[in-house]
């Protein structure tokens, strides 16, 4: 069976914690620490809260407006040798518009030209351009520059006046560099039809994807080009959060991945975050990647969910030339969405000696449950190895006391529902933590 990744059921550190569910833990010594307070009544209202969506096969997802697009344009004097080894001046407008998918320009006298008469601009796609101006365009030493900048959603137009002063010798080579991900619907159109194909291999259906209204529910995504990718809120709660996600189209990713791949590399990512879902290196357990934003602490209260799987789209080790989720990564979004799992709330230390922990299971509609309490994960894959069902008004209190210290100890779970379906063995909850001695 494939290995699921790590999954969390709560939001991220980026929305209010969640202490739905108890946990006490007993240090060698045998004493209790009391849970912290509860925020909610039971994890079942939880989970429906903060994880699923109601419908799953039909979330509704819109795009924000693009804001205004603008740009900045910088006169420069450009000194050059010619052939003969002479100085030559030449005067240029630098042009730098990444928020727009179309500029046009004109300039000249300012006693000649009108921005708001169509005719005389040029056109062109380029965010950064170089436009040289001829010395018959200054009057009174002043030329005037009319521009238009497009986007999908917004027009801006602006004028401004430059006296022949202004124009000043550039302090380092200019490069047009790259072009970004364009504001155009055509992208637009790109990103909804890859996350709508990926997504269904799970059976998710992410439809709509018009421009977002007053208030639009479902996911609400703000394309910008600064700043970081990020989703406001965890699962559910992220539904009619204005710019509840934000994508920036303007980013790099590594040396060799294309700017349009790594926009899409990206969104891929976010939507698992919309899901419900964490960051894969996060795990406790994660190998082989050194972006661990915890410090091997692990997300607060999360649940894994399966094995640890490297090349999870939820990691940020993860192959940014990617444009498909992976079998595994599929798997795991239709066990999170349309089976039961077991939920083992609070947090085990990072690094735990103790010889017993109380755990309490839930879930949504669970009503009883098995474990297995291993140092090596893959076991957890076999069900024949687990206890006998337990119902989920029984705590779980694993016996620590034979364990060797050094050791990453692992508690699984498989959960049962009403129907009497049990939770797939390839996507077993877990919570693991390294056994310190005392």
């Amino acid at each position: 069976m494939k290995s699921i990744p790590l999954r969390a059921l709560i939001p991220s550190r980026r929305v209010r914690s969640f202490t739905g569910l108890s946990l006490l833990i007993l240090t060698s010594c045998g004493q209790p620490r009391s849970p912290a307070p509860s925020l909610v009544e039971g994890y079942g209202e939880a989970y429906k809260e903060y994880a699923l969506w109601p419908e799953p096969a039909a979330i509704p997802v819109c795009w924000e407006r693009f804001d205004s697009p603008s740009a900045s344009i910088l006169p420069i004097l450009n000194n050059s040798n010619n052939s003969h080894g002479d100085e030559a001046k030449s005067y240029e407008l630098r042009v730098n518009a990444l928020s727009a998918a179309a500029i046009a320009i004109k300039w000249g006298a300012p006693s000649r030209i009108d921005c708001h008469d169509p005719d005389g601009y040029v056109s062109v796609t380029a965010p950064r351009s170089v436009w040289p101006l001829e010395a018959e365009a200054f009057e009174s030493d002043q030329v005037k520059v009319c521009w238009n900048l497009r986007n999908v959603d917004q027009l801006t137009s602006n004028e401004s006046v430059f006296p022949r002063s202004a124009f000043l010798p550039e302090t380092e080579p200019f490069k047009l560099g790259r072009t970004p991900f364009l504001p155009t619907a055509e992208n637009r159109l790109s990103i909804a039809t890859l996350v709508t194909e990926q997504y269904q291999r799970a059976g998710i259906g992410f439809q709509g994807w018009g421009l977002c209204e007053e208030e639009s529910p479902g996911i609400r995504i703000k394309v910008d080009y600064q700043g970081q990718d990020f989703t406001a809120q965890t699962g559910a709660l992220l539904s009619g959060v204005k710019g509840g996600m934000h994508l920036n189209w303007g980013k790099r990713c590594d040396l060799g991945v294309e700017d349009a791949t790594c926009v899409k590399n990206t969104a891929l990512h976010e939507f698992g975050h919309a899901l419900g879902f964490h960051h894969e290196m996060n795990r406790r357990d994660h190998s082989a990647c050194e972006k661990d934003q915890t410090e091997g602490q692990g997300e607060p209260a999360a649940v894994a969910i399966g094995l640890y799987h490297a090349g999870s789209i939820m990691s940020y080790c993860r192959d940014r030339r990617e444009l498909s989720l992976s079998e595994t990564d599929v798997q795991a979004f239709k066990d999170y969405l349309f089976a039961p799992i077991a939920r083992m709330a609070g947090t085990v230390p990072a690094s735990f000696g103790g010889d017993t922990v109380y755990l309490i299971i839930e879930g949504l509609n669970l009503v009883a449950y098995r474990s297995l309490t291993t140092l090596d994960p893959t076991l957890c894959l076999n069900p024949d190895l687990y206890s006998s069902p337990r119902s989920v008004d029984e705590t779980l209190a694993p016996d620590l006391k034979d364990l060797p210290f050094g050791q990453r100890v692992y508690v699984c779970v498989l959960g049962q529902d009403k129907q009497g379906t049990w939770q797939a063995p390839g996507a077993f909850s877990s919570v693991s933590w390294l056994r310190a001695a005392p």
